[in-house]
């Protein structure tokens, strides 16, 4: 079994560009005029750090000992959410992610997280939080099977994302089983071991991509 390519394909129509996708193709066209490059540069640098920015100023770890139910739990943590003004609508959110559930299982085979995810226009920025639950919850698996879910990852982004967007939700998508030392990082309840875990997925990211000898 290879989870990590069922994260990939899990997650590669939640990053698929909409309106940006022809950035993407500047490698196999002719060269750039240098009128704009450095312009373009400038943006995509901008689009990293507001990325990551958003991703670490937003991240939230949630316990909800009398709550039954992941579908509950998903609720709560929009809404809380919108009254932080990270997104507004949080009902139409909600159904995206349902409707995003019922097409096919959300549970990483062989953890016991679930990766809870919708693009939506409702989102203002890049969002991931955690949930620890009290008790196991069986959710459908990216292989069909059923996953015991003690750690729920919601992950939220808005409806348009620029390449560099992109990146950054991919990078944490793939981070998640990049490893079994990541796997046990991730599906425990140790906030502070994930929050160094993304911190050091972001700072090898930006030394591999921006900060390069």
């Amino acid at each position: 079994m290879n989870i990590r390519n069922y994260l990939r394909k899990n997650i590669e129509n939640f990053t698929k560009n909409k309106r940006y996708g022809s950035h993407t193709g500047h490698k196999d066209s002719q060269p750039k005029k240098e009128d704009g490059e450095l312009k373009e540069v400038l943006q995509e640098l901008k689009d990293v750090q507001q990325s990551i920015e958003s991703i670490t100023d937003n991240l939230r770890f949630y316990r909800f000992p009398h709550m039954k139910g992941h579908p509950r739990i998903i609720e709560e943590m929009v809404r809380l959410a919108e009254k932080e003004e990270l997104l507004i609508g949080a009902d139409d959110v909600i159904r995206s992610l349902n409707e995003r559930e019922k097409k096919g299982g959300l549970g990483i085979p062989g953890t016991g997280m679930g990766l809870f995810h919708t693009r939506h226009k409702n989102v203002k920025e890049l969002i991931f939080q955690v949930a620890h639950l009290e008790d196991y919850c069986l959710v459908k698996g990216m292989d069909g099977n059923e996953v015991h879910m003690k750690n729920l990852l919601l992950m939220l982004a808005p409806e348009e994302l620029s390449v560099k967007q992109q990146e950054i939700v991919s990078l944490i998508s793939s981070s998640l089983i990049e490893s079994n030392e990541s796997i046990m990082i991730f599906s425990s309840s140790d906030e502070e071991m994930i929050s160094r875990r993304l911190e050091a997925i972001f700072l090898d990211y930006l030394y591999t991509n921006l900060i390069k000898g």
